[in-house]
């Protein structure tokens, strides 16, 4: 069968999320970036990605990193506006 549409965005979410419930937001944050950008190129954007990187932002945020935290809130604001339009 042929998936056009697959990319490795279900594996990236599953690697960011293990490395998230390990406590190493470092490598979970690089891997979502790294994911939302290639997501940027292909135009195949997951909202697992996403809500996931909202929710290592907000971790972020709760320990008082407010830098790291809004810099992944810019990039998943920035891919929804891309994806829902500036009205939404």
């Amino acid at each position: 069968m042929n998936y056009p549409q697959f990319d490795n965005s279900c594996l990236d979410h599953k690697a960011a999320s293990e490395a998230f419930k390990q406590g190493h937001y470092a490598k979970a944050s690089k891997i979502l970036r790294e994911a939302i950008a290639d997501s940027h190129r292909t135009g195949v954007i997951d909202p697992l990605l996403l809500n996931s990187a909202s929710g290592l932002a907000e971790r972020y945020f709760e320990e008082g990193n407010f830098v790291r935290a809004a810099s992944l809130y810019r990039s998943v604001i920035q891919v929804r506006t891309q994806l829902l339009g500036t009205d939404h």
